[in-house]
């Protein structure tokens, strides 16, 4: 077997041959996700969804036209000297795969502009004591010059991890880091979901590119068994989709068992490749 002579980057993320999600439609976890229910004003009087910041989104019930579905939707406002969420709780169950989604973009008139600041959808999970387990599994960020037509964005599959009892579903307005001074501009939202799921599969393998998370770093990859630290699921080198697997030092293998059928053939296959800028670095 071939060793890495130094330090170097190597991203790999396996082919994926069949890797759909259940093509039937699921119930939504989540009330009103629509946000049909209530009688407008400030996002707090959307039934069901709550929080501490009264005006750090509105509920808009007089634009129906502009609603993505229904008439109703969810205006996240990016203004003001902090973040603004507004969440709410579901049960969850350890083990469960879910997928948050909901559809966002900024109106042409008082458009989104950030310069560190975004616009999420997060999943979260707590334990019985209502303690935070893990770290936020987001969607893609919304950021300057996000979609100005409804867009769906997506968590993809989430692993509750182990003693989870509760989710919680957040819409955020991040003011980033180093924080935003104040910042005009909106983010619609309608049409949110949580909805139970299957991880990505290709063949026997399941999370064979690493879309699965909560991403992190090797020894936390779901389905996936660790020999050494020395790698983590990154965003910024994918073959196709959000995330990569990414090897930086050497000995380090990442591992994956399954059942198999006495007298059928089994094959490998994958995407490799190292960057330019940090190559990986093979004896002679």
């Amino acid at each position: 077997m071939k060793i890495m002579k130094s330090v170097g980057l190597l991203v790999l993320g396996l082919a994926i041959l069949c890797c759909g999600q259940n093509a039937f439609a699921q119930a939504n976890i989540l009330l009103n996700g629509g946000f049909e229910d209530g009688p407008g004003g400030s996002w707090t009087n959307a039934t069901h969804w709550t929080s501490s910041d009264t005006w750090g989104g509105e509920h808009i019930t007089n634009e129906p036209s502009a609603a993505y579905e229904g008439t109703k939707f969810i205006r996240i406002n990016s203004f003001g000297g902090s973040s603004h969420v507004l969440d709410q709780r579901w049960s969850a169950s350890a083990g469960q795969v879910y997928e948050l989604s909901g559809w966002l973009m900024t109106p042409g008139t008082n458009s989104f502009s950030p310069t560190n600041g975004y616009c999420a959808l997060v999943l979260q999970f707590y334990d019985a004591l209502g303690a935070k387990i893990g770290v936020n599994c987001d969607t893609p960020h919304f950021r300057e010059h996000g979609p100005s037509s409804w867009t769906r964005y997506s968590t993809g599959p989430v692993v509750a991890p182990a003693g989870t009892v509760t989710g919680r579903t957040l819409l955020l307005y991040y003011r980033g880091s180093p924080a935003d001074a104040t910042t005009n501009g909106w983010v619609y939202c309608d049409n949110v979901s949580v909805v139970t799921s299957e991880p990505t599969r290709a063949g026997s393998l399941l999370n064979p590119d690493f879309e699965v998370q909560p991403a992190g770093t090797l020894t936390n990859i779901p389905y996936w068994t660790a020999f050494g630290n020395a790698g983590a699921v990154i965003s910024n080198y994918p073959h196709n989709g959000r995330f990569g697997l990414q090897i930086y030092w050497t000995e380090t293998l990442l591992g994956q068992t399954w059942d198999v059928t006495p007298g059928y053939t089994y094959s490998c296959s994958g995407y490799v490749m190292t960057p330019s800028n940090n190559p990986a670095q093979w004896p002679s």
